[in-house]
């Protein structure tokens, strides 16, 4: 920042410091932490202040149970199966092996009962994955909130 700069932001905000408290008196007045890092006991109160209820998100435990399910032992040995079972390729455009994502082919959320059926799994590439969750959320996402 060169002194012209550092004039005009002293005259701004009223003040005659030296030049290395310019940076704080600038932070206190703007309220900004720009170049400034936090201390990960300060990013650890910040993000548990965000958890649980304290979040604007959360509806009721529903984020527990969902997450729960996803990070089940059958969910892993589902996803393994569907792998196994399709090659570990792509159903649309062939790709074998690579990064691979499990696909429910009817929606977690909607069949509960289906969550673990292989049948009702197909393996996608990430790329093929994205475009049939894209397409689908074009459909439904209303039904989403």
């Amino acid at each position: 920042m060169n002194v012209v700069k550092k004039n005009l932001l002293l005259d701004q905000i009223n003040i005659t410091q030296k030049e290395d408290s310019v940076q704080e008196v600038v932070l206190e007045k703007r309220g900004g932490r720009k170049g400034i890092s936090l201390s990960i006991e300060s990013k650890n109160k910040m993000s548990m202040k965000m958890t649980g209820k304290n979040n604007p998100n959360y509806i009721s435990g529903i984020s527990k149970r969902r997450l729960s399910g996803y990070k089940s032992f059958k969910v892993s040995d589902w996803r393994k199966s569907v792998f196994e079972r399709d090659n570990y390729t792509c159903q649309i455009c062939n790709q074998r092996g690579g990064k691979l994502n499990a696909d429910h082919i009817k929606t977690w959320s909607e069949y509960p009962k289906l969550r673990f059926d292989i049948n009702n799994g197909r393996t996608l590439c990430v790329d093929c994955h994205k475009k049939i969750t894209r397409e689908w959320l074009k459909k439904n996402w209303k039904n989403q909130y």
